[in-house]
């Protein structure tokens, strides 16, 4: 997805992009602390009164907005939006859903960014187990735990557990 437009927006508007009234290519990285937990609140609400898929929306253009924050070099920030989906994560969809495995893959990533070899490894790992519960050991939708797992070991020097990792990797593609 390529995210044309710059535009700040609040929780207002991603209720919109729930509903379908916001244009997909915009770009939700201006957003304030504040805007992160009204939005999140406002997920958490929508699913309470059974209207998950709109939950879920919202909950995506959030994390969105995160990765945007962190490819713009913006790493704390994503961080914290990160953390607070997580928390989230858990309360929408289960602690053992592939979303949890997907924000602690983030959170990693970001860690690995930070040089935090050891806590990026852990939440890799924490991240693939939930994966492979949720998804199954030979799911294609393990690879990013895997890859950051395995990157974490590299850059610890444990070379044959990332090799076995990565091994592991190329007989799911």
């Amino acid at each position: 997805m390529t995210l044309a437009a710059t535009t700040t927006f609040s929780a207002a508007s991603f209720s919109h992009a729930a509903q379908g009234t916001v244009s997909k290519e915009a770009n939700y990285h201006a957003i304030g602390a504040s805007d992160v937990n009204a939005i999140i609140n406002q997920a958490e609400n929508l699913s309470l009164n059974g209207k998950h898929v709109e939950a879920a929306v919202i909950w995506k253009q959030l994390l969105a907005s995160a990765e945007k924050l962190f490819s713009n070099g913006r790493h704390d920030e994503a961080a914290a939006i990160w953390e607070k989906l997580l928390a989230s994560a858990k309360t929408l969809f289960g602690p053992s859903h592939p979303n949890v495995a997907l924000v602690l893959n983030y959170l990693s990533v970001n860690l690995l960014q930070q040089g935090n070899y050891q806590a990026a490894e852990s939440l890799a790992r924490r991240s693939l187990a939930i994966s492979e519960e949720a998804l199954g050991v030979d799911h294609i939708g393990n690879m990013p735990s895997l890859k950051v797992l395995a990157l974490s070991l590299v850059e610890q020097g444990k070379f044959s557990a990332s090799e076995s990792l990565y091994r592991r990797s190329i007989t799911i593609n």
